[in-house]
C-alpha cells in the first residue's frame, strides 16, 4: 500500500471514480447480481462519511434545491425543519456509520429489486425519538454523494 500526500483528498477522488465507472462497464452479469446497492453503500463511506467527518467545517450550508437531487419529500423528518445541506449530510452521516441504513423495495415487478435506502438518525440511541428519517431513491443518493464529493474535492482543491 502507498502512501499519497492528500490522502483523504484522492480516497475521495478514486471512491467517486469507481462509482462513476461502474455503470459503464459490461459485466456480462445480470443486473440482479452487479451489487450495486452494496457499491453505493460502500461508496457513501468515502464519498459523505469522510469528508463530512474531516472538513466539517467546509461542508455547504446552503439550502436543499434541485441542484442536490434530493428532495425535501424523500425526507420524511429533520429536526428544525433544516433543509440545508450541512445539516442533511450530517445525517446521513450518522445514518451511514452507525447502521442505521434499510434498503427498500418499491418495485412491484417479480425480481423486487432495491429502489430506496432509508436512513435513520436519532439523538442517543434507537430508543429515543429519531433526529432524521429520509427514503432516498438509489439513483438520487448516487447522484447526490457524487455532487457532494465533486463539491468537496473542490474545497479541498483551493485550501
Amino acid at each position: 500500500m502507498s502512501h499519497f500526500s492528500q490522502g483523504e483528498f484522492d480516497f475521495i477522488l478514486r471512491t467517486k471514480l469507481i462509482l462513476e465507472q461502474y455503470d459503464k462497464i459490461d459485466f456480462s452479469l445480470l443486473k440482479e447480481e452487479k451489487f450495486e446497492i452494496t457499491l453505493c453503500m460502500n461508496c457513501l463511506l468515502g464519498l459523505v462519511v469522510l469528508p463530512q467527518q474531516v472538513w466539517f467545517s467546509s461542508v455547504p450550508n446552503c439550502e436543499l434545491n434541485n441542484d442536490w437531487f434530493i428532495k425535501q419529500t424523500h425526507i420524511k423528518y429533520i429536526e428544525g425543519s433544516q433543509y440545508r445541506i450541512n445539516e442533511i449530510v450530517r445525517h446521513i452521516r450518522n445514518s451511514v456509520s452507525h447502521g442505521n441504513v434499510i434498503p427498500i423495495s418499491k418495485d412491484k415487478g417479480i425480481n423486487k429489486m432495491i429502489t430506496h435506502l432509508k436512513f435513520s438518525d436519532y439523538f442517543e440511541d434507537k430508543t429515543t425519538n429519531p433526529t432524521f428519517e429520509a427514503e432516498i431513491p438509489v439513483d438520487t443518493l448516487k447522484k447526490f454523494a457524487l455532487k457532494f464529493a465533486e463539491t468537496m474535492l473542490e474545497i479541498m482543491r483551493k485550501s
